[in-house]
């Protein structure tokens, strides 16, 4: 078979940044899934609502003012985060080889772990960030909270799991999966053990799930 060459012109949005800086419905969904896990929302709802209890003591919540949030990938989602919770009173460290350290605020993988009460991903996917997540960075937390709303191979699943039982991480909420499909995911090992640990909440990659988002990809 003969191929004739076509003069077709592709339009990728991820090379758009103009169009892409106007997009805030991942950026808030960070935003509102760090507020999940630190309140607690998942486990006092759940008992409200399956169970009839109205035991507020039980869920005693995390405030954010004045915690220090690592924001790991510091690119067009990571500083809208970063935009958001300024209100909040919440200290900001980043994250981001690509990026040139531009204050103090700038730390490697290592220290923002370290130093970090909350992390939130906001890396793309590469075989530099495939399982970049891993217990080695993990165990540097105590009692910590972690958010991925970037990608699921990111995150080694069986360290994240680790880091649950052993303490390293208090809570986690993760809006994507490593081989998530639309077909479902079940047996996976994360979604598995949120059933027998509501302190992980894991909803179904819709970050940009907004009507505001999906008119403007439409419209575009």
């Amino acid at each position: 078979k003969s191929c004739v060459a076509k003069s077709i012109t592709i339009f990728g949005l991820s090379d758009d940044k103009e169009f892409q800086a106007t997009l805030w419905s991942t950026a808030e969904y960070t935003v509102g899934l760090i507020l999940l896990i630190l309140k607690r929302y998942r486990e006092s709802s759940n008992s409200v609502t399956e169970s009839g209890k109205w035991r507020n003591i039980e869920f005693i919540g995390t405030d954010i003012k004045s915690k220090t949030l690592g924001i790991v990938g510091y690119g067009n989602i990571g500083k809208k985060v970063d935009a958001l919770f300024r209100p909040f009173g919440v200290h900001t460290l980043k994250c981001d080889p690509y990026i040139k350290q531009l204050d103090e605020s700038f730390v490697d993988l290592e220290e923002i772990f370290s130093l970090s009460d909350i992390i939130s991903i906001h890396v793309p996917l590469t075989e530099e960030t495939k399982g970049m997540i891993s217990k080695k960075y993990l165990s540097k937390m105590n009692g910590g909270y972690i958010v991925n709303a970037s990608r699921g191979p990111v995150i080694v699943d069986e360290d994240l799991i680790e880091a649950m039982k052993t303490g390293w991480l208090r809570s986690a909420a993760l809006d994507v999966l490593n081989n998530e499909s639309p077909h479902g995911v079940q047996g996976h090992p994360l979604v598995e053990y949120s059933k027998i640990n509501p302190r992980l909440t894991i909803t179904p990659h819709t970050g940009g799930s907004s009507y505001e988002y999906l008119d403007s990809i439409f419209l575009h």
